[in-house]
C-alpha cells in the first residue's frame, strides 16, 4: 500500500525524552518522498508531537523543489536542528534539474534557515 509513513532517521536527546524524526511516505513509484519533520516529546501516553513541519510547509514559496534528506543533531530546548537539505538548481517544472545537498542549521519553531554550514559534494557527505 502506497502512502505508508516510514521513519527515515531519528535522533533522541541525551535524556531520551525528546526526539526528532525525519518521516517519509512511500511513493507510487516505489520510492520514498519527504513527508514531514517532527519534534516530539515523551509523555506518559507515548510520543507527542510538539512541532511538525510538513513537506508543503517546508517547500513554502520556494520556486526550487527541496526536501530534508538527513538529520545530524538537534537541540530540543531552543527547537533548532542541523539538517541536510536537497534543493534543485532550477525552478520546479524545468526540463533538467540537478539537486545540490547541503547541511544547514534550521529553526524548527519558525521553519527557517539560520545558517548554511556546508555544501556537499554528494548526498553522503558528512558534516
Amino acid at each position: 500500500m502506497r502512502g505508508d509513513l516510514v521513519t527515515k532517521a531519528e535522533i533522541k536527546s541525551l535524556s531520551g525524552t525528546e526526539r526528532l524524526r525525519l518521516i517519509y511516505a512511500e511513493a507510487e513509484s516505489d520510492g520514498l518522498d519527504f513527508h514531514s519533520l517532527a519534534l516530539e516529546t515523551l509523555e506518559q501516553e507515548g510520543w507527542k508531537a510538539i512541532r511538525v513541519i510538513t513537506q508543503d510547509q517546508f517547500q513554502g514559496q520556494n520556486q526550487r523543489r527541496r526536501w530534508i534528506s538527513d538529520l545530524h543533531s538537534f537541540s530540543p530546548s531552543n527547537e533548532r536542528a542541523i539538517v541536510q537539505i536537497a534543493e534543485g538548481d532550477r525552478p520546479q517544472g524545468s526540463f533538467v534539474v540537478s539537486y545540490v545537498y547541503s547541511w544547514r542549521r534550521w529553526n524548527l519553531a519558525e521553519n527557517s534557515e539560520l545558517a548554511l554550514l556546508k555544501v556537499c559534494q554528494s548526498p553522503f557527505d558528512p558534516l
